[in-house]
C-alpha cells in the first residue's frame, strides 16, 4: 500500500488566546492521521503545554511574534512540530 502524506502549516500571533485554535489544528491533524481519542488528547495536551510555554516564558506574552505549528499527517501516524521565530527588526 503507498503511503499518503500531507504537510499542514498554522502560523498564528504569540497570544494564549490562540491556544485553542493551535489544539484545534492538532487534533484536526491527528484525527486525519488515524489517532486514536485517547492519543489526541494526550497530543493536544502536550503541543497546548508547549506552546504556552514558550508564549509566556520565552516571547514574554509578546504578541507582535508569531507561533508557527507543522504537522505532517501520514497514514497511521502524525508528526508535529512546533516553530518560533524571531520578531521582525
Amino acid at each position: 500500500m503507498d503511503s499518503m502524506e500531507r504537510t499542514f502549516q498554522l502560523h498564528v500571533p504569540s497570544s494564549t488566546e490562540n491556544l485553542a485554535m493551535i489544539r484545534d489544528f492538532v487534533g484536526s491533524i491527528g484525527t486525519r492521521a488515524g489517532m486514536s481519542p485517547g492519543d489526541l488528547v494526550k497530543l493536544e495536551l502536550a503541543v497546548d503545554e508547549a506552546c504556552a510555554n514558550v508564549i509566556e516564558h520565552a516571547y514574554g506574552s509578546d504578541d507582535t511574534r508569531e507561533v508557527n505549528r507543522q504537522s505532517e499527517a501520514r497514514f497511521g501516524s502524525s508528526a508535529h512540530r512546533y516553530c518560533g521565530h524571531r520578531p521582525r527588526i
